[in-house]
């Protein structure tokens, strides 16, 4: 009977595994020509009182690949900065999702880079914030 009951459970886990996965995000293709795999666009409420617009996507780079992250980040920044400016928000949030790997357990890391507009017209941006999804 414990037998049964493994072999129906890896059965499961086995099935859960090997479904088709519908894309949760949409083409979109920069003024540089540059295509994102965008999940989506919103405000969110930061610390205090404080809105941002968060751009949320997928990268086709290795998570950890900091150098190429940031490069892709900043070119995004540069179409990205009119729509919070427009909101006439202070803040903004690009939130980068690593691709999927397959496994058994789903797991996503992502990394959000926070920037804020400072004094006249700058903006800066805040050390990146490393986040874990199960």
């Amino acid at each position: 009977m414990m037998f049964r009951f493994v072999g129906l459970l890896l059965l499961v886990f086995f099935l859960a595994s090997c479904d088709e996965q519908v894309p949760d995000y949409i083409l979109h293709k920069l003024p540089s020509g540059k295509k994102i795999k965008l999940i989506g666009v919103g405000e969110v409420s930061c610390t205090g009182d404080n809105i941002a617009l968060m751009l949320k996507y997928k990268t086709d780079y290795n998570i950890n690949n900091s150098v190429a992250l940031r490069r892709e980040v900043k070119e995004i920044w540069q179409y990205f900065q009119a729509d919070v400016e427009k909101a006439g928000l202070k803040n903004a949030v690009i939130s980068v999702d690593e691709p999927l790997k397959k496994r058994l357990i789903k797991a996503n890391c992502s990394y959000n880079f926070a920037i804020s507009k400072q004094s006249g017209t700058a903006w800066k941006f805040s050390k990146p914030r490393r986040c874990y999804d199960i």
